[in-house]
């Protein structure tokens, strides 16, 4: 697996970027004749310059042969690219082929509606031009709308079909029946752009040689921007570009305080205003790996029906934003199991939990300070960046920061773990924070008997006894203590109820957790002098 996201991320940029820089430049007129096609092709040629410029600033080569052709077509005109190959550092290449468009200028200026077809298959080889990867497309559709102001797609609709990767030096074959990829950004009054962007594989399997396997039945991804500013995109890219053929020119030279103290800038800038916001969440179902026997064990498998996880943040141009974390997942089980695998091992998690009143740009400006500073005094860089460490509470508490955690659950079919909580940043606090919070345990007994359990297994294992023999200890207390209810679904449980006061304490049922705690192991003594 790790060979097949090296291999294919090498040059996933520059392929999406040949698509994307294809119809980069001053709009055709709508007329389908010969002196359109000649200006397409100089829309073409250009925006070709464009995509080996890219390449080149950062190592790689974009390698022609032959020109671009435009030719009307009836009512579009057909576009052939020259045949290209694309080259990384490291002299490893892929055959790309030659990229076959039709193209119609759209109802509104700077537009194009274009449908694509990739050429197939796609050869990757190595610097001794032996060929490592084939890609093969069985099936494929391509349709969208390109907008130059954008210089991206706005609306895109791309189906690929009966995907077929092999690695032939590794025995290593992987098949996917489907890829999707659908865009629908939409520009606001405002100029800017905001809508959905999704990815979708269904079916993903790979076969290695020695008989393991994985199976993946559906990865679903979905972006989602909010006021997207395509101006300050474009611009930081040329930036990017700009500023890796000066440090090339340099001969790669450490660079100065004021070179370290632009690139922080061009980079936190860019995040702070490229975009208000956006969301990234993704589902991934019914994963299975497997392996064939091996010396001294049997068979294996690693089943996991759904994992989820979400991003999102708000506010990013503004005094404060807002961070939203979530991630989760349901079903995972190994056979054979390890020990103890089915009383500890939780089948299922679930994490939801979100920062508000985030002083985003006040982190950003104590950070130019500390990045500046520590650039002009590398003696002091340590210092400087604990001392922007401690600066972050007082910045929190002015801000008003809050984390909630709306949820935090975990378990299995023995026992359930579920906590909520909100903490408040407090500069007055001596913790930086107080906060509240509530936890419920269904099945505290099982877990307590399971440590125990791994205790009596651990003799011969000093380190892995004192470890489980501390835990059974705090497992045994937390059931004492625990506060006896029902939860939700009416089973038993233990309640606990936290608090983080602003004198540091940490209250577990109003009793400080100090007091509950186990006392540490004393360290081993030190050996006797020996007499002579």
């Amino acid at each position: 697996m790790h060979m097949i996201r090296r291999r294919i991320s090498s040059f996933c940029l520059p392929l999406l970027m040949l698509a994307a820089f294809l119809f980069w430049a001053s709009s055709a007129a709508a007329a389908i004749d010969a002196d359109g096609a000649q200006r397409l092709k100089g829309i073409v040629e250009k925006s070709l310059k464009v995509q080996q410029d890219f390449l080149t600033a950062r190592g790689s080569r974009l390698v022609m042969d032959g020109s671009v052709m435009v030719e009307p077509a009836g009512s579009y005109y057909a576009v052939t690219l020259p045949h290209i190959t694309i080259i990384n550092a490291r002299n490893e290449e892929i055959v790309v082929g030659m990229i076959a468009a039709n193209a119609i200028p759209a109802e509104e200026p700077g537009q194009w509606k274009v449908t694509l077809a990739m050429p197939t298959p796609l050869i990757w080889r190595d610097a001794q031009k032996k060929q490592t990867l084939t890609l093969d497309i069985g099936k494929q559709s391509f349709a969208g709308v390109w907008n130059e102001k954008l210089a991206n797609y706005t609306k895109l609709q791309a189906v690929y079909k009966d995907i077929k990767i092999s690695f032939p030096a590794a025995g290593t074959a992987a098949a996917l029946p489907e890829f999707t990829a659908n865009y629908n950004l939409a520009e606001g009054a405002n100029g800017l752009w905001s809508g959905p962007m999704r990815f979708t594989l269904n079916g993903l399997s790979v076969n290695q040689s020695d008989g393991s396997a994985a199976r993946i039945g559906k990865i679903d991804a979905t972006m989602k921007v909010v006021d997207y500013d395509p101006k300050v995109d474009i611009a930081y890219q040329e930036k990017m570009a700009a500023l890796e053929e000066s440090y090339k020119a340099g001969g790669g030279s450490t660079e100065s305080s004021q070179h370290v103290h632009g690139v922080y800038n061009m980079i936190a800038d860019y995040m702070s205003t490229v975009w208000d916001g956006y969301t990234l969440s993704g589902v991934i179902e019914n994963i299975v790996l497997t392996r064939p026997p091996i010396p001294g064990a049997p068979a294996g498998s690693l089943r996991l029906d759904n994992a989820g996880f979400g991003i999102a943040m708000s506010g990013l141009r503004q005094d404060k934003a807002t961070l939203q974390l979530k991630f989760g997942y349901n079903g995972f089980a190994m056979v054979p199991p390890p020990a103890n695998f089915d009383r500890t091992t939780p089948a299922a998690v679930n994490i939801d939990m979100n920062i508000d009143n985030l002083p985003y740009k006040g982190m950003i400006a104590l950070g130019r300070t500390a990045v500046d500073t520590a650039s002009k005094n590398p003696e002091m860089a340590q210092m400087i960046i604990l001392q922007t460490f401690m600066s972050l509470p007082q910045l929190a508490s002015q801000s008003g920061t809050a984390l909630t955690v709306n949820n935090i659950q975990f378990g299995n079919s023995d026992y359930n773990v579920m906590m909520s909580a909100k903490i408040l940043a407090n500069a007055q606090a001596l913790l930086g924070a107080t906060g509240k919070g509530h936890i419920e345990i269904q099945g505290i007994e099982t877990l307590t008997d399971a440590l125990a359990h791994d205790m009596q297994e651990s003799q011969s294992n000093p380190a892995a006894l004192e470890k489980f023999s501390q835990a059974t200890k705090f497992m045994t207390v937390l059931q004492a203590v625990g506060q006896q209810g029902t939860n939700a679904r009416q089973q038993p449980v233990r309640i606990y109820d936290l608090e983080l006061t602003e004198k540091g304490q940490t209250l577990l049922n109003g009793t400080d957790i100090r007091v509950l705690l186990p006392p540490a192991a004393p360290d081993a003594a030190a050996p006797a002098a020996q007499k002579t």
